[in-house]
């Protein structure tokens, strides 16, 4: 695997990282999902994948617990 790989990979686990904190510290879904929306305007991909992963792990996460 070459470093940028590495960096990109790194990049997407921060933002994922991040969003999910934010997600159990009590931001909302649709708060998340704004978020994302700006990202994506700025084409910084990396962030959203890790932002839209967050939001799905946690989504997924909420349903299993009820």
């Amino acid at each position: 695997m070459q470093k940028s790989e590495i960096e990109s990979k790194l990049v997407v686990f921060e933002f994922y990282e991040y969003a999910l904190q934010d997600l159990k510290d009590g931001i909302t879904v649709d708060e998340m999902s704004h978020v994302l929306s700006c990202f994506e305007e700025e084409e910084n991909y990396l962030a959203c994948a890790g932002i839209k992963s967050a939001i799905e792990n946690y989504t997924e996460t909420i349903k299993q617990k009820q």
